[in-house]
């Protein structure tokens, strides 16, 4: 009878084993996690009333604690912007190959209307509408008459001028935003001895050809800029002890943000390295406890007295992380001899 006792009891012993191992793993998860937790709680209760942030109001006075000069990140990455997009745009050098190319185009046209002038069997209306069928050039019905109309000895003149006059204007650089006023100054540069008329008609021949010889570079444009931000030497601050940073009630900068970093007065956020930095300390303090535990087996087979132990610690842990900041008297008093 004894024995079948004593067998009982064994079996009982083993089939609570499984279950003993899964409540104590369960225990120290949850122990790992609470402490981790309460590693954090300071800062997870004062980050939404103490960090700061650019385009809020300054809740105090902050006064520099000791003199300091640094280099300012902010300040120098604000003046390498300003340097940057104080460069103006920069263009490709005039392309030749344009200009000889519109040049081309414009003595085609005027043979052209050569070639129709001195068809003698085309009638006046046959001759308007072969004017008409130019491509490059959309004539007007007074142009197109006044052409047909012209002495042989002034069109020679006119066939004469118009490539010089676009020559002249294509020989420069001429950008996308600077044709239309290379397009009005075409009648200043035909050649003075030329009627009104016949100036009039030369300007008329040779606007449709003035056509953009130098482009935007966004290569050159950003090669410049970087040339003009690599030059910007860093930009220090100094501060002395006790200058005003920034009032109560101002508006707060990055460059502000700076210096209370650089002084100590606010600390950067850095949740992830918090979150790791309190994970390890947990983790090294549940390491102490095994071992503990270890070389006193008799405090984990009494689960009851192991989990009270750890409530008790938690309620008390818990409880100090919430008065002992907020307070200067009650911390003295609070009982931590208790625990």
């Amino acid at each position: 009878m004894r024995s079948a006792t004593i067998l009982d009891d064994s079996m009982s012993t083993h089939q609570r084993d499984p279950q003993r191992k899964i409540y104590l793993i369960f225990l120290g998860v949850i122990s790992v996690g609470l402490a981790i937790v309460a590693l954090m709680l300071p800062s997870l209760t004062s980050s939404a009333s103490t960090s700061l942030e650019a385009g809020q109001v300054a809740p105090q006075e902050y006064l520099a604690p000791f003199t300091k000069a640094f280099t300012s990140e902010v300040l120098t990455e604000k003046t390498r912007r300003d340097a940057a997009n104080a460069v103006h745009p920069v263009y490709t050098p005039t392309d030749t190959s344009i200009s000889r190319q519109q040049l081309e185009k414009l003595r085609s046209t005027l043979a052209y209307i050569s070639n129709v002038r001195a068809d003698s069997h085309a009638s006046i209306n046959q001759q308007m509408d072969d004017l008409a069928a130019l491509e490059d050039v959309n004539l007007s019905h007074e142009t197109a008459l006044s052409l047909l109309l012209l002495t042989d000895a002034r069109w020679q003149i006119i066939q004469q001028e118009a490539p010089t006059v676009l020559e002249r204007l294509m020989s420069g650089a001429i950008r996308p935003q600077d044709v239309e006023n290379a397009r009005d100054s075409v009648p200043s540069l035909v050649s003075l001895s030329l009627a009104e008329d016949q100036v009039v008609l030369v300007a008329e021949l040779v606007t449709p050809f003035i056509a953009p010889n130098s482009e935007y570079s966004e290569t050159l444009s950003e090669a410049a800029r970087q040339g003009a931000s690599d030059t910007v030497e860093p930009v220090s601050r100094t501060f002395i002890a006790g200058q005003t940073i920034v009032q109560r009630g101002q508006v707060l900068t990055e460059e502000h943000l700076e210096a209370l970093e650089q002084l100590g007065l606010v600390e950067p956020e850095r949740p992830l390295l918090s979150w790791i930095a309190a994970s390890a300390l947990a983790l090294l303090m549940a390491a102490f406890v095994v071992l503990y535990l270890i070389r006193e087996p008799e405090l984990v087979n009494d689960l009851r007295a192991l989990t009270l132990i750890l409530v008790l610690f938690f309620l008390f842990l818990y409880a100090a992380r919430f008065v002992i900041p907020a307070h200067t008297v009650i911390p003295y008093a609070f009982p931590v001899a208790a625990f």
